[in-house]
């Protein structure tokens, strides 16, 4: 890849070798194989080389549900991994409250699952090279909501005013949250 345009797909030799043509620019290699997750690099000016390594495909599935009921949610899966080869977060949508992700990267990744009406959940986990997860549960309970004015010392509607909610999660989930969920509204003219 080189910017938004994507080059020609190439295949692996049968040694595991391949060739890939580029002219100059910095391009983004992606190595894909089946039964294993995709590589991801960006390729340094002038390099002529590169090795793929590629990890055992990992596999995540469960599902949404309302807590303590078996009544399915549908809603959404986001997978976000601290890996820096992971460049880009894989979201599934779910109508029947069930989901599976592959193609994830090996170490800490974390799971953010969303809701209508019932908020986000985000769930940390290790998982290793070829690992098969299954039955991971999001239990939800339905999402609360805050509502009120600011105004100053006389009493007068203050416009303008960042209100945030804060989670309580580790610092790396919460700042996901945020990210993804939103929760920041700022007050209009009338506080």
């Amino acid at each position: 890849y080189r910017g938004n345009r994507s080059s020609p797909s190439h295949s692996v030799l049968p040694d595991g070798t391949f060739a890939l043509p580029y002219e100059g620019e910095t391009p983004v290699m992606v190595v894909s194989a089946s039964g294993y997750s995709t590589y991801r690099a960006s390729i340094r000016p002038g390099q002529r080389d590169a090795t793929a390594p590629l990890d055992k495909d990992i596999v995540v599935s469960g599902r949404l549900a309302r807590r303590g009921e078996a009544v399915p949610l549908r809603g959404m899966v986001s997978i976000l991994s601290p890996n820096p080869r992971n460049i880009v977060s894989k979201t599934v949508q779910t109508t029947d409250g069930a989901f599976s992700v592959d193609d994830i990267l090996p170490g800490p990744t974390y799971l953010m699952a969303r809701a209508p009406g019932m908020g986000a959940l985000v769930k940390t986990i290790r998982l290793e090279a070829g690992a098969k997860v299954d039955g991971l549960l999001f239990e939800f309970e339905p999402a609360a909501s805050v509502s009120g004015h600011v105004r100053d010392a006389g009493g007068k509607a203050v416009e303008g005013i960042s209100i945030e909610v804060e989670y309580a999660l580790p610092v790396q989930e919460r700042s996901l949250l945020a990210k993804f969920v939103g929760g920041r509204k700022t007050t209009d003219s009338d506080g």
